[in-house]
């Protein structure tokens, strides 16, 4: 019998007692002891009598399979979350002690002898309950057919039910980590990505499981990003399922604190930044932050102890967790058990601002002599699951493996034997993991289930009552809610880490002083807009087969679109409406749409990480982290008190519209104008609009000057708009900005232009491509950029155009009428004495010799913006008079020896030199700027891509 079918929570409590009933024979209903000797079977009712006395333990129980699972040299990815690996069963003992009956749950449920598996098991509030998860078995492991699915074993009833009743909801993803929630209601991990899916419909996009991100551009190796969701149990009626969190890698492992918040795994695997570090959530998806860990947990050199696996919340509200310092070995080869104080720190070496006289660090070991994990011999042993209980005992719930050998002085028979009687001739053993009681106060160790050979326990729990304060939640914004939309209060972007580093005209880096316009002129302050960046999900092959090449040069930031714009007051605050249930990242941009960089402004590091908000809710930030700084961020109670201290009680920022006052102290000037225009926050814009609304010019100050960079006039030119004209006039949640190459950025090149007179009267055309061509063999193109369309040399699924601009190239010469690498004859002398070709006459001074010269011709542009790296040579050339890369000439390479002599082909260009400041409009220049701050990707729509 197969529990995925209609009324499926019927049909298997009935299979289940009758499952029971199997087990004992004729007679009276019996469960088995699983053939341990000595034991007398119980009742039904003896066991219920049983274990209302006598915490029961649930755990798994898993038979190494004929693949070596637990071999050292076939690891088990933890990031491979929804890996099926069959030969597991469920199992429920009286208690934790050697002589208490257990029995299997479900043993049978897919048919007699199957081979499915089980995982992530956890304990309601009343210890009650188990939630797990479970997968059937497959006819063919390359083909599957069936997902991870949440399942409910009810020991007071002996009850088996499927969590998300309706067959089609329930394979819709891969659902993982179960957790009970305060009330009721469950929490998981899935690939489903119910709001996100939804908002690529809303997009008009096919509806799809996105790709683990830096993966998703390798089909081969990437999987469906885990997210965590919520659904309320069958019995409340008809089920509604809510993502609460939309990272772009797996978010994971989730846990239950004491004061009802989740603790959870995330996976911030974007670009260059790879690590797995510990958030923290409300179960409605609100007051997302970073708990512990972005610096140490999987980074050893920096005092962490690498990655860890089924953390637990001990009775002292401490994380208990086993850890390793590879994540591709941690469930099979087990590691050390510990405590980690993630309340009071929040890295290993790092406290939280109100402890930072703390000299301790956060992490201890729990075993009695610690454990080398990177030591195959280690005599401690190694630990794979552990249980804190809460009995008062501090005691541990562990499934712990001897450390074994095997001694192989006769290769014929092998001797497993402890590692305290090692001799030379051993080899590292497999685990084999057995539950223990682990007691750290006396540093003892009691077995309770030992294993039974080609066998191991992956997980141990306690179904024992655990009190929890009620799920937390938000004050929420009924106006936002209702749109899919919430605030982002930011209290200065000028508080890096809690310093002030604003610098205004007077050369004094106060906050204040950039507030007051008297002392700084607005038009003097570079940030002006706060960008807003979303993620673009990137599908599976199943559903877009496309070659990576879409995505350009460079694939770390794979596909971006810009949400809009919304404006940085001078005192660096931002209070803004967003969507909601979208990944999001922040850019800082000045006047021109360019990013930049407030504390290092040479600095091209983007923020890269993602945040996002729950509809209604209001999302606090203090202000900027430093992407290399240690000290404590991104988690509101840890961090240091703002820099910024705001307004005066009943009085206006100095020198400021005096309409625009607080009645509170404290207050921004970015709470205090949305407050007087009875706003909730700025919407989001797609055009660069300012306008100064703080200086009072009453009296002898003067309000900066109004600017517009507006897409409209993309339009005008005869230019594609990268967001539809509807957003132009009023955004909404849904509006976006996603600009491809060759649909906005390589017209620009083909653009027709008035004349341009060289300032002698010789007139030039102004199109670009009229210059930047290789005219039909007649000449090289000017200065060595070909814009034109054809496919490049380098990739022919890219335009000439892309990669001439983003990327160096090779000097090259007109040939006859073939372009053809530039040539050189040299005479090298290095000492006074010539260099002698080796495949030349040894007696000849001089020889042929090619220079192909690699980077000889610099990029433009750069990927990583429009203010850093080579994008220079672009925007100096289009805003400053005579500041472009003029045409090559026949003059000598610095780098070559004075005896070389050209030997073949003409670089030199008839083109005129022509000034190009001014050629380029200002939304132009715009378009760029922003294409290139977000990854200068060819395209940016996967569904837009050949």
């Amino acid at each position: 019998m197969h529990c995925l079918l209609k009324n499926s929570r019927t049909l298997c409590s009935i299979f289940m007692i009758t499952l029971l009933a199997a087990c004992g024979g004729s007679g009276e209903t019996t469960l088995g002891n699983s053939g341990n000797p000595g034991i007398e079977t119980q009742t039904l009712s003896e066991l219920s009598q049983s274990l209302g006395f006598i915490t029961p333990i649930a755990y798994i129980r898993r038979s190494v399979p004929d693949t070596e699972l637990l071999d050292v040299t076939d690891p088990i990815d933890m990031l491979d979350l929804d890996a099926f690996n069959p030969g597991a069963t469920l199992w429920i003992r009286a208690g934790a002690s050697s002589t208490a009956n257990e029995f299997p749950i479900a043993a049978n449920i897919f048919g007699e002898g199957t081979n499915y598996d089980v995982k992530d098991i956890s304990v309601s509030p009343d210890g009650a309950k188990i939630l797990f998860a479970m997968h059937a078995p497959e006819d063919d492991l390359d083909d599957p057919i069936f997902t991870w699915n949440i399942w409910e074993f009810d020991l007071e009833n002996l009850e088996l039910r499927r969590i998300i009743v309706d067959d089609i909801a329930a394979e819709a993803g891969h659902d993982i980590n179960p957790i009970y929630l305060p009330n009721g209601d469950i929490l998981f991990a899935s690939t489903r990505q119910s709001a996100s899916q939804a908002v690529l419909n809303d997009e008009g996009k096919v509806q799809f499981q996105a790709q683990v991100e830096a993966e998703a551009n390798n089909a081969n190796e990437a999987a469906h990003a885990f997210n965590l969701h919520v659904v309320n149990p069958p019995e409340t009626g008809e089920q509604t399922i809510r993502q609460i969190t939309f990272n772009q890698s797996h978010d994971f492992a989730p846990i239950l604190q004491a004061n009802g918040k989740i603790l959870y795994s995330r996976w911030d695997n974007i670009a260059n930044n790879d690590r797995i570090s510990l958030y923290e959530v409300n179960s409605d998806g609100s007051e997302h932050q970073l708990k512990y860990g972005y610096h140490s947990i999987d980074n050893p050199a920096d005092g962490g102890i690498g990655f860890f696996s089924q953390p637990r919340i001990s009775p002292n509200n401490l994380l208990v967790a086993i850890t390793q310092t590879n994540p591709n070995t941690l469930i099979n080869l087990g590691g050390d058990i510990v405590e980690i104080d993630v309340a009071n720190f929040i890295d290993n070496n790092t406290p939280t601002f109100n402890n930072l006289g703390l000299t301790t660090q956060a992490i201890q070991s729990l075993s009695p002599s610690g454990v080398d994990v990177e030591n195959p011999f280690e005599l401690s042993g190694r630990y794979i699951s552990a249980w804190p209980l809460h009995d008062g005992t501090n005691r541990i719930l562990v499934s712990w493996a001897q450390c074994r050998l095997i001694e192989t002085s006769d290769p014929n028979n092998p001797n497993i034997i402890p590692c305290l009687l090692a001799t030379e001739n051993i080899e590292p053993n497999d685990p084999q993991f057995e539950i223990w009681v682990l007691n750290p106060n006396e540093g003892t160790q009691t077995p309770v289930v030992l294993a039974s050979p080609g066998e191991y326990f992956s997980e141990v729990v306690a179904m024992e009552a655990i009190a929890f304060e009620p799920a937390l939640t938000n004050d929420l914004n009924i106006g936002l809610l209702s749109t899919d939309q919430a605030i982002l209060n930011i209290r200065s972007i000028y508080d890096l880490d809690g310093v002030d580093i604003a610098a205004p005209d007077s050369g004094l880096p106060t906050i204040a002083n950039l507030a007051d316009p008297a002392i700084t002129n607005p038009d003097n302050i570079d940030a002006k807009f706060l960008r807003l960046v979303k993620a673009v999900s990137i599908p599976d092959e199943d559903i877009l087969d496309f070659d990576n090449d879409i995505f350009g040069v460079n694939r770390n930031q794979l596909m971006r679109e810009i949400i809009g714009y919304v404006p940085i007051e001078p005192d660096g605050s931002v209070r803004a409406i967003v969507p909601a249930n979208i990944p999001l990242m922040l850019s800082i941009v000045n006047r021109d749409g360019k990013r930049i960089n407030i504390e290092n402004p040479n600095a091209s590091q983007r923020h890269q990480n993602w945040i996002h908000l729950t509809p209604g809710t209001t999302l606090e930030c203090r202000g900027c982290h430093s992407s290399n700084s240690e000290l404590p961020h991104g988690r509101l109670e840890a961090q240091a008190p703002s820099v910024h201290l705001g307004a005066s009680v009943t009085l206006p920022y100095p020198n400021t519209d005096p309409l625009l006052f607080s009645p509170n102290g404290g207050e921004t000037m970015a709470e205090i104008f949305t407050s007087a225009n009875n706003i909730d926050g700025h919407l989001p814009v797609m055009d660069l609009d300012y306008s100064d609304v703080w200086t009072d010019d009453s009296g002898s100050l003067t309000k900066a000057m109004p600017f517009s960079i507006n897409y409209a006039d993309l339009e005008t030119l005869g230019l594609a708009i990268p967001a539809s004209s509807a957003c132009s006039n009023a955004w909404g949640p849904f509006c976006r900005i996603t600009i491809n190459y060759e649909q906005h950025i390589h017209p620009i090149w083909e653009l027709s232009r008035p004349d341009i007179d060289d300032g002698n009267g010789v007139l030039t055309p102004g199109t670009c491509i009229n210059c930047h061509t290789t005219n039909a063999g007649t000449e090289v193109p000017a200065g060595q950029l070909d814009l034109t369309s054809v496919p490049s040399d380098v990739n022919a699924a890219h335009f000439s155009s892309y990669r001439e601009l983003l990327r160096a190239d090779v000097e090259q010469v007109l040939n006859g009428t073939a372009l053809a690498n530039r040539l050189w004859e040299c005479n090298q002398v290095v000492d006074g004495n010539p260099v002698i070709d080796p495949n030349s006459d040894p007696m000849a001074p001089t020889f042929l010799r090619e220079f192909r010269m690699p980077n000889n011709i610099p990029a433009s542009m750069s990927e990583a913006g429009a203010n850093f790296g080579a994008s220079d040579n672009f925007f100096n050339c289009l805003t400053q008079d005579n500041a472009c890369r003029t045409n090559i000439g026949d003059t000598l390479p610095a780098a070559f020896p004075d005896e070389c002599i050209e030997f073949a082909g003409n670089p030199v260009t008839s083109q005129a030199i022509v000034n190009h400041n001014g050629l380029l409009s200002d939304v132009e220049l715009r378009i760029i700027s922003e294409w290139l701050d977000i990854g200068a990707q060819y395209y940016n729509n996967p569904f837009a891509a050949p």
